[in-house]
Formats: structure tokens, sequence, C-alpha cells
């Protein structure tokens, strides 16, 4: 086990070395930042605090999904593109390792490009009430999100990501063209409203927490599913195999 999370430390740290030398990348991050977090909230200015907030969250949200999806997607096909992947495949780690160092890499980016978004919104909001301290009905100065976003963002929000992992994995297992794996990447989160759609039907749909703690519930059940069929079908000559040169 000890070797396990090692073996797996290293692919992370490795992930992580090639996406700081990907400016392009990291620009990226930042612009979906600005756009999901600092730019898209401001359109509920006018409005109620109840409407800023149910209005954030899927931006919010979607920062994240984003993020993950290009991430994991990109894991497998740009490393090919730079040289990279053969040398990693070419070492004693694991596949178990590989796998857990990539996933665990995408989830890391994309809540860190979700917390920046959050961050972005606030220092936004905050920013208009100052000029317009009437901005926002029944708001208080400085504003902030109640604890039950917090908790849907980052205790919620990290399961749905792994689920996109699991499928952008999957799919990057069974593509071979680096444009229909980021179309299919996108698509692959429709069949969220599956699980969404089962919990209202027993839990009063909205934004309670009732409703986010059974859907936080149902997303570790379809994540299980998800990480366990995309690494079922991960191994280096599946790998090399999809991902043309």
């Amino acid at each position: 086990m000890r070797q396990i999370v090692g073996e797996t430390l290293i692919v992370t740290r490795k992930e992580f070395r090639e996406q700081l030398r990907q400016p392009k990348d990291v620009l990226r991050y930042i612009w979906f930042a600005i756009v999901f977090g600092g730019l898209f909230p401001l359109t509920n200015m006018g409005q109620s605090v109840e409407a800023m907030v149910v209005g954030s969250l899927p931006w919010l949200a979607y920062a994240g999904v984003v993020t993950a999806s290009g991430t994991t997607v990109g894991a497998f096909f740009l490393e090919r593109q730079r040289g990279t992947l053969e040398t990693l495949l070419a070492t004693p780690l694991s596949d178990l390792a590989i796998f857990a160092g990539k996933v665990i890499f995408s989830l890391f980016i994309s809540l860190l490009s979700m917390f920046a978004s959050v961050a972005m919104e606030l220092v936004a909001v905050n920013a208009a009430l100052l000029v317009a301290p009437h901005g926002l009905r029944g708001a208080a100065v400085p504003f902030n999100f109640p604890l039950l976003i917090y908790f849907a963002l980052f205790v919620t929000g990290p399961l749905v990501l792994v689920y996109v992992i699991g499928a952008g994995a999957l799919i990057s297992l069974r593509t071979r063209s680096i444009r229909t794996a980021n179309l299919l990447g996108m698509l692959s989160t429709l069949p969220l409203a599956v699980p969404l759609s089962l919990v209202a039907l027993v839990a009063r749909p909205g934004l309670n927490w009732g409703f986010v703690a059974a859907l936080t519930g149902a997303m570790v059940a379809v994540d299980a599913l998800a990480l366990r069929v995309a690494l079922g079908l991960f191994s280096r000559e599946t790998v090399v195999l999809n991902i043309p040169n």
C-alpha cells in the first residue's frame, strides 16, 4: 500500500511539472476563474441575495467541470504529443499508480479552478457593492455565501468532478481523436442529470441541506462505478494503441 501511495505521488508531481510548462493552459484556467467567477455572476446584480446565490452556483461548479474535463481528456493525448507519455509508460510504476496520479492531478486542478472562481466572485460582488451599496437587495457587506453553498461546492462538488474525471479517463482510452475526446468529454456530463433526477424524487428539490446531502450520497455510488470501469480498462497497451502519433 505504501509503495502504491509513493508511486502515485511520483506521477502526480510529474503531472504538475508538465502542467507548469504549459503556460497557455495555466492562463486558460485563470480565464475560467475570471469569467465564471468574476463576470457571469454579476448579471444577478440588481436582484436579491437569494437570486445571486442560486444563480452563481451553476457557474462556479461549471468552472470546475470544464477544467476537470479538459485536464483529464488531455492527460494522455497531450502528453503523447509532448513525447513524455512513452517515458512514463516505460517506468516500473504500476498501472494503478499512473491512473491514480493522473486522477488526483485533475481533481486538484479542477478544485483549484473552482476555488479561484469563488474567490473572484466574492471580490467582484463586494467591489460592486462598494460602488452601488443597494445593488443587491438584502445583501450585507461584506457579501459572503452561506455554509450550504460551500458544502455543495467543496464536498458534493468534488464528487461530481470525480465522475467527470472518470468519464474523461474512459473516453481517453477509447477514442483516437483529440477533438472527439473533447466533445465526448463535455457530453459525458449530461448523464449527471440521472442521479440528480433520482434524488429529486426522494428529497425535496432545491437548494436545501436534505437535497444536497442526498445528492452527495448518490454521487459516491456513481463515482465508484465510473472509476471502477475506467480503471478496469486502463492498461499500457490500451493507452498506446488508442492514442495516435
